[in-house]
C-alpha cells in the first residue's frame, strides 16, 4: 500500500511547530480573531435572553399564548408579501 504525498506546506509545518512548542501560558497570550469574538459576544447574548425569556414563562410573569407557542409576528412582513395572501 502507497501513502498519499503529503500536501503540508513549509509554511504549515513552522506554524505547526510554533504551536507544538508552545505552553498554555503562550497560548493565552495569542490575538484572538475578531469573527470569534463577535460570534461569543452575539452567542451569550441570545443565551441571557432565551434563558430569560424561558424563566419568565416558568414563573407567570410573561403574557404567554402556551408553552412553544407564539405571537405571529405581522410586523415582519412586508407589503409585497401581503398582496400575496
Amino acid at each position: 500500500m502507497v501513502l498519499p504525498a503529503s500536501t503540508e506546506t513549509p509554511r504549515r509545518l513552522a506554524l505547526r511547530k510554533i504551536v507544538e512548542e508552545a505552553g498554555p501560558e503562550q497560548m493565552l497570550g495569542w490575538a484572538k480573531p475578531i469573527f470569534g469574538e463577535i460570534t461569543h459576544i452575539y452567542s451569550t447574548f441570545d443565551f441571557i435572553l432565551r434563558y430569560t425569556a424561558e424563566t419568565m414563562d416558568k414563573q407567570g410573569m410573561s403574557r404567554s399564548l402556551g408553552p412553544g407557542r407564539r405571537r405571529s409576528r405581522r410586523w415582519l412582513r412586508t407589503r409585497h408579501l401581503d398582496r400575496l395572501e
